[in-house]
């Protein structure tokens, strides 16, 4: 029983993910030193079948006003009030634009 792991499972880990890991933690439980299964665990590779399962997003630049404006923004420069003033501007922009 692993904490990580349901801890993993609840922030919606792939599958092919939890189940390396799954794999991983049985064979590191187990104590099977010197094994060739224990051998292949030095890389830990929890990612590397969901990498391979999925399909890469295609690349898309996106120019529109609201992109525009949001990629300009600081958040970590604003006060609470400017936030909220922006906010309403950016949902402005978005319906001008829908």
């Amino acid at each position: 029983r692993s904490y990580g792991l349901h801890v993993a499972r609840m922030a919606g880990l792939p599958r092919a993910v939890l189940t390396r890991a799954e794999a991983i933690l049985k064979t590191l439980e187990t104590g099977e030193s010197g094994t060739k299964a224990t051998a292949n665990l030095a890389a830990l590779p929890l990612f590397s079948h969901a990498i391979t399962t999925q399909e890469p997003a295609p690349a898309t630049k996106v120019t529109s006003p609201l992109s525009e404006a949001i990629a300009a923004l600081n958040p970590d420069d604003l006060s609470p009030k400017e936030a909220l003033e922006t906010l309403y501007h950016l949902k402005e922009i978005a319906i001008a634009n829908s």
